[in-house]
């Protein structure tokens, strides 16, 4: 029984029981019309979160799905929707305020509080669509050019090497040939002048060897002599010295005596050497002699093998002396008088012709134009991709900055709605100037229950009341307000259009250039050249080596630039229409031309329904003040007329299409119908001439409505006022006694019933309490 009786109190609430009884309206009407949002709130919590869930996705995909921090990971990012979306649906459930929030907030981004949001989400796809295929559309352009160029150089080499015939193919064939011909010929004049010019060197490496063997050989032959007990060439060797200073002196320049210096250092190196082999060769024959003869034997015969007397001093004496004789006898002849001049002459020409061969050797080809060119080629198009690439990466992070920009507007939306919702709840004038059903409800009970009421407003009392209908056209402040996002909506507008623009004629430029640039390169001809050389000799022969030549060359080449030629992106201008267009007229329609509608609805409907108490209380004060007004007025309306009348300066205005159409057919029946020429003296509204009744009395001003005449009792006021009937202590003809009795019987008990079911609230509260 408890949980059956907790189950109903899910669905049924005492206090709502009673007065849903007593008036008369259904459960189901009580629950969505009559009763507030705190009643039934359990029942409400559940039978919401279907609603809530889809709500708070759709306010997650307008608020954090375009930033969501955890994207870096799918299930990160799911999880943190879930978050959000489970967060907001419980809040949106559980508080009617929080609900409240929500709801004006996602109603007034239908309206000019979305603009901005709605704004970039337009330039969001802006930069999705035209601007992207147009930077793809750039790129293909790019790579287009870079492969034009090349081709244009393939082509232009190709045309240069045909025009300049056999020559580079002669150069790069023959250029190996001769440099190795050259070779030969410098190392051949090298051969035959390398002895020469050593000869004429003042000093070399065979002078510093000489030197080093003056100093050090000496010594040792010594040795070597005296070891043999040969002394007699030692002192021969040392007179030598002497006589060699003597000899030398009578030669004219230091060239000629180094070269006879070094005839005569030959001469005895020779000698030296004939010796030192004699000496070595006897020695070892009597060793030879010693160990191979048997003892007895070799004692008489190997003593034979005498150094002394085969190698003796007097031999090098008679040679030494020989090669001196030589010199000095054949001086003139082997050293004439223009020896110098021609020794000098043969070391400058040998000079020469050695640094001529150097330079000649310095020979090569230079290659490096054509790396140079692909190299420029390559750097072109990394600049152009790059360039693309930055202007990619800047798109992305602006996108990035706006989606941030977006959340910041929703935080702020946010925070209007919740201003905009205290404000209806606290201030109980704010944005209320609304007639609705409602109000004509109350003016029809005071109707029926014979009250002053309000229907039907008058003009003026519209106008000093600023009381409109909710679909009524927009007011002066309203149409001040729409002024700046016209002019938002006609910028995005002309922005989208421009780029549009550009996408469709640059992707129609592109489709040209692509139809007719297709562009074919004939290149065709031949060459033909040959050199032979005739003729016998060495000199012949290496020129016919090298310069022997026979070339034939055909040209006949076709390149296409086809490949060059990439289709560009089309546009798509159904997408164009419906990511670009169906938002601009949205924007136009909801956010500037009818923001003004969305905003009334919601004060009136949406927070109407949400509050329905604080909208009825709304509505009373609206219908009071009214009613308060119109009293005042025609209070000061009476005694307007009291005053005229008893001056008789009271009179009526008649236009001057009453003038000129007295009477007639005219007047009758299109004047009198169609035109509202004619003033009520209380209300001072104009009617047409159906809609009035004049005092029947001559010479009475008095004309007034149906309204008016019924209110006064069907009796001109005018008269009354001329009659002393009214004044200003009595200003209103008092009604019927049997009507004023009834009426303050109706008042009397509908202040006995008010205070029964203050009790019995009372008695409710009390129970409870207990």
């Amino acid at each position: 029984m408890k949980l059956l009786s907790k189950i109903i109190s899910f669905f049924i609430n005492k206090k709502r029981e009673k007065l849903r009884k007593k008036r008369g309206i259904s459960w189901i009407g009580d629950v969505l019309i009559y009763s507030s949002s705190y009643d039934y709130r359990l029942l409400r919590f559940i039978t919401t979160l279907p609603f809530n869930f889809i709500f708070s996705n759709l306010l997650y995909t307008i608020a954090w799905g375009d930033l969501n921090y955890m994207e870096y990971s799918p299930q990160f990012s799911w999880i943190f929707q879930a978050f959000i979306t489970f967060i907001l649906m419980l809040f949106f459930a559980y508080s009617p305020i929080f609900r409240s929030f929500l709801i004006v907030a996602v109603i007034t981004t239908i309206g000019r509080s979305g603009l901005t949001i709605v704004s970039w989400k337009v330039m969001d796809n802006l930069i999705n669509g035209p601007i992207t295929n147009i930077a793809e559309n750039f790129k293909q352009t790019a790579t287009g050019f870079t492969c034009f160029v090349a081709l244009q150089k393939n082509v232009t080499e190709e045309r240069f090497t045909l025009a300049a015939g056999p020559l580079e193919h002669f150069i790069q064939s023959n250029i190996a040939k001769g440099i190795k011909i050259s070779k030969k010929i410098i190392n051949t004049i090298k051969v035959i002048l390398q002895p020469f010019k050593d000869e004429v060197e003042e000093k070399t490496d065979e002078d510093e060897l000489a030197e080093s063997l003056k100093k050090y050989k000496t010594t040792i032959e010594e040795r070597e002599l005296v070891k043999n007990d040969i002394k007699n060439i030692i002192d021969i060797q040392k007179t030598n010295v002497s006589d060699t200073i003597i000899k030398h002196s009578k030669f004219r320049s230091k060239l000629v005596k180094k070269m006879a210096t070094r005839i005569e250092d030959r001469c005895m190196e020779i000698f030296r050497q004939v010796t030192t082999s004699c000496i070595s060769y006897l020695d070892s024959a009597k060793e030879a002699c010693y160990s191979k003869i048997p003892n007895f034997i070799g004692q008489h015969l190997c003593p034979n093998f005498n150094q002394e007397k085969y190698c003796s001093g007097t031999t090098e004496d008679e040679t030494k002396k020989k090669c001196d004789n030589l010199i000095a006898n054949n001086s003139d002849t082997l050293f004439p008088v223009t020896f110098d001049e021609e020794i000098q002459n043969f070391k400058d020409s040998s000079n020469h012709i050695t640094d001529e061969m150097a330079i000649a050797m310095h020979m090569k080809k230079i290659d490096g134009e054509r790396k140079t060119n692909v190299k420029l080629m390559g750097q072109l198009s990394n600049m152009i991709h790059s360039e693309i690439h930055y202007i990619q990466i800047a798109i992305e992070s602006m996108k990035e900055f706006g989606n941030l920009w977006v959340l910041m507007f929703v935080y702020i939306i946010f925070e209007d709605s919740v201003i905009f919702c205290r404000n209806f709840l606290n201030e109980i004038e704010f944005e209320n100037n609304y007639y609705t059903w409602y109000f004509w409800k109350i003016d029809n009970e005071r109707q029926k229950s014979k009250k002053t009421y309000l229907y039907p407003l008058t003009n003026a009392e519209k106008k000093i009341n600023k009381i409109i209908k909710v679909f009524s056209k927009p007011t002066i402040n309203e149409k001040k307000a729409m002024k700046l996002p016209f002019i938002l909506w006609i910028v995005i507008t002309f922005i989208v259009i421009g780029i549009i623009s550009a996408d469709h004629y640059f992707y129609r430029v592109l489709i040209v250039v692509n139809q007719y640039g297709n562009i074919i390169f004939d290149t065709s001809g031949n060459n033909t050249i040959s050199l032979n050389i005739t003729g016998e000799g060495v000199f012949v022969d290496w020129m016919r080596e090298m310069l022997s030549f026979n070339y034939t060359r055909v040209s006949n080449t076709t390149v296409t630039s086809n490949f060059c030629n990439k289709i560009p992106v089309k546009p798509n201008y159904i997408d164009y229409f419906q990511s670009l267009g169906l938002p601009l007229f949205y924007m136009l329609f909801c956010q500037v031309i009818f923001n003004y509608l969305i905003k009334r609805i919601t004060v009136v409907y949406i927070l109407g329904y949400m509050f329905r108490k604080r909208q009825k209380t709304r509505i009373i004060y609206l219908y009071n003040k009214i009613l308060y007004s119109r009293e005042n007025i025609r209070k000061m309306t009476r005694a307007k007329i009291r005053f005229e009348a008893k001056k008789e300066i009271l009179y009526h205005q008649d236009s001057a299409l009453m003038w000129i159409f007295s009477k007639g057919y005219i007047k009758n029946h299109i004047i009198d119908r169609f035109f509202k020429l004619y003033k009520c003296i209380l209300c001072e509204e104009r009617y047409q001439y159906v809609k009035i009744i004049s005092c029947n009395v001559k010479n009475c001003p008095g004309v007034f409505c149906y309204k008016c005449w019924l209110n006064n009792n069907k009796l001109c006021y005018v008269c009354l006022t001329k009659s002393d009937k009214v004044n200003s202590q009595k200003s209103r003809i008092i009604e019927k006694e049997d009507l004023y009795l009834e009426k303050y019987k109706k008042i009397k008990d509908s202040i006995k019933e008010s205070k029964i079911l203050d009790k019995e609230e009372k008695k409710e509260n009390n129970n409870k309490r207990k």
